[in-house]
C-alpha cells in the first residue's frame, strides 16, 4: 500500500526523463537562435619608435663638418644663429672672435680640411676654411651628450691681419704711395689678365709669390683685357709699410685684392712687398 502524495517509482523516472528531454530542447534553441558575439581580434603591436633622435643619429663627422661650413657663414657675416650645433660657451666664442671683415672676404669661404681626434664621448678637430686669398684654422672641442654630438668650445681663427689692413677712414697716406700703390694695382690685374708683361715695382718675395702663383689672383679667370682702376683704399700707416686693397674692373667684371706696400729708404719709393 503506498502513502498517499507519493508518486510512483515508475512514473517518477518517466516524468524526470521528460523534463531532462524538454530542457536539452529549450537549451539547444536559445543557443541556435542566440546572437553571436565576434570572435576576438589581437591588437596590433605598437611601431617602435626610431633610434634617436635626428641629433642622436648624426655621426660625428657629421656635426664638424655642418658646425664648419655654417662658421664660414658666420665669418662671412651671417648671424649668430646660423650656428649648428654650437653650445652657448661656443657661441659666445665665435662672437669674440669677430668676422672677416667686409673688404677682405675674398669669394665664398669653404671647408677646406677637417682633422682630428676622438673618444667615445669626446673629440678635438681642427678645421681649415679658405676663399680666394686666405685660410682660416681653428680648433673646436665637441662632447657626446643625451642628444648626441655638439661643439662644446671654439678656438676661432686669428683675424688680427685682417684688422692691420683693414681701410681706415680719413687716413693721412703721402700722395707717392698712393700713386705708386694704383700704378701697381693696374699694372699687376692687367699682367694676370694676359695683357700685360711682369709688373715692375716688386720686392723679390713678392716677385717669388706670383711665380709659384700663390698671388691673390693667379687662379681667377680674368677676361683678356685691359683693367680699370675702380677704388683703392688704405690701412693705417705702420711707419715704412701700409696696406692697401684695390677694386679693379675689367668690363663687367669686378675683382679686389689686397697688397703690402714698403718703402724703400735707398731709393724713396715705395714698393710691393706681399700678396695678403
Amino acid at each position: 500500500m503506498r502513502s498517499p502524495g507519493l508518486i510512483p517509482g515508475g512514473a517518477l523516472l518517466t516524468t524526470l526523463c521528460a523534463i531532462a528531454a524538454a530542457g536539452a530542447v529549450l537549451l539547444d534553441r536559445a543557443l541556435t537562435h542566440a546572437p553571436r558575439r565576434p570572435a576576438a581580434v589581437a591588437a596590433p603591436l605598437p611601431a617602435r619608435p626610431p633610434a634617436g633622435t635626428a641629433a642622436q643619429q648624426l655621426t660625428l663627422s657629421q656635426v664638424e663638418r655642418a658646425f664648419a661650413a655654417s662658421y664660414a657663414l658666420y665669418l662671412d657675416g651671417a648671424a649668430i644663429g646660423v650656428l649648428h650645433d654650437a653650445s652657448l660657451t661656443a657661441r659666445a666664442q665665435a662672437r669674440s672672435g669677430g668676422r672677416i671683415p667686409a673688404a677682405f672676404r675674398d669669394g665664398t669661404l669653404r671647408v677646406a680640411a677637417v682633422s682630428g681626434s676622438s673618444s667615445p664621448f669626446s673629440a678635438r678637430a681642427q678645421l681649415v676654411l679658405a676663399n680666394r686669398e686666405e685660410r682660416y684654422p681653428l680648433v673646436v672641442q665637441l662632447l657626446h651628450e643625451q642628444h648626441g654630438w655638439q661643439v662644446a668650445q671654439l678656438q676661432p681663427p686669428d683675424l688680427t691681419i685682417d684688422e692691420t689692413v683693414k681701410p681706415v677712414a680719413g687716413v693721412n697716406m703721402p700722395s707717392a704711395a698712393q700713386e705708386a700703390t694704383r700704378r701697381f694695382a693696374i699694372a699687376y690685374a692687367a699682367y694676370r689678365a694676359g695683357v700685360a708683361p711682369l709688373p715692375a715695382g716688386m720686392t723679390a718675395a713678392a716677385v717669388a709669390a706670383i711665380r709659384s702663383r700663390e698671388d691673390t689672383l693667379a687662379g681667377v679667370r680674368l677676361p683678356a683685357m685691359r683693367p680699370r682702376l675702380v677704388s683703392v683704399s688704405y690701412g693705417p700707416l705702420n711707419e715704412d709699410e701700409f696696406a692697401a686693397t684695390a677694386t679693379v674692373r675689367f668690363g663687367a667684371t669686378a675683382e679686389r685684392f689686397s697688397l703690402l706696400m714698403q718703402l724703400r729708404k735707398q731709393t724713396g719709393g715705395w714698393l710691393c712687398a706681399a700678396f695678403l
